[in-house]
């Protein structure tokens, strides 16, 4: 779901909120089951959630319907939940600032939280 990117997300201190790329997960989990995940997903991911590109500009570049747009964001956000509760116990529970698995440690402790 949206929560699981929006949650995990960060505003990095180099870069700041005005920055192209906004935010970044805080915790690596997240961006190692993306990188795991169909291409398509991936990208459409990474376009929405962390770049926070608008939703139709998105659809104009895919030539999709914003409502086939719905749809593909659905299924990768599903995709997205089931890999990290793959990979993770403790971000699967929605808990990633509590992540000790040893993918993000060094990201834990040199960001602030962004809701």
């Amino acid at each position: 779901t949206e929560a699981y990117v929006n949650e995990a997300r960060i505003i990095s201190p180099e870069t700041g909120p005005a920055s192209e790329d906004v935010g970044e997960p805080a915790c690596s989990c997240v961006l190692s089951a993306i990188r795991e995940m169909q291409p398509a997903h991936a990208e459409l991911l990474t376009r929405l959630d962390l770049r926070e590109e608008p939703r139709d500009t998105i659809a104009a570049d895919l030539a999709v319907s914003p409502s086939t747009l719905r749809v593909r964001v659905h299924r990768a956000r599903l995709a997205l939940k089931k890999r990290i509760s793959e990979i993770c116990p403790t971000c699967g529970d929605g808990r990633f600032m509590q992540c000790d698995c040893g993918h993000s440690p060094e990201v834990h402790n040199r960001t602030e939280m962004a809701f």
